[in-house]
């Protein structure tokens, strides 16, 4: 078995380049999916910050930039932290009156 794993392994390493084009064999699933709508979430959040900033509510600002750090793990576990990330982003959103 592990030199048949290893010898996937040094394929998928050369196959790197891939990542992120439409020929990303894994790109497609609905983990990676959710990713990439993440980062675009936290994009959209950094130019709403950047025009809505406002002193008083630094600490809910502050908390909306790091939430994203917090969706960790694998399989069933990042997909609960998906879902929790996005209950509290739309909470700190309507906190912010920006959405």
């Amino acid at each position: 078995f592990k030199r048949s794993a290893t010898w996937a392994f040094a394929i998928l390493r050369k196959l790197r380049w891939l990542r992120g084009t439409p020929f990303d064999p894994f790109g497609y699933s609905s983990e990676r999916r959710a990713e990439r709508r993440l980062i675009e979430d936290v994009e959209a959040d950094m130019r709403l910050m950047s025009f809505n900033y406002d002193d008083a509510k630094i600490a809910t600002w502050t908390e909306l930039a790091g939430l994203a750090g917090k969706v960790r793990g694998f399989g069933s576990v990042k997909k609960a932290a998906f879902v929790s990330y996005n209950k509290r982003r739309a909470e700190l959103l309507r906190d912010l009156g920006v959405q």
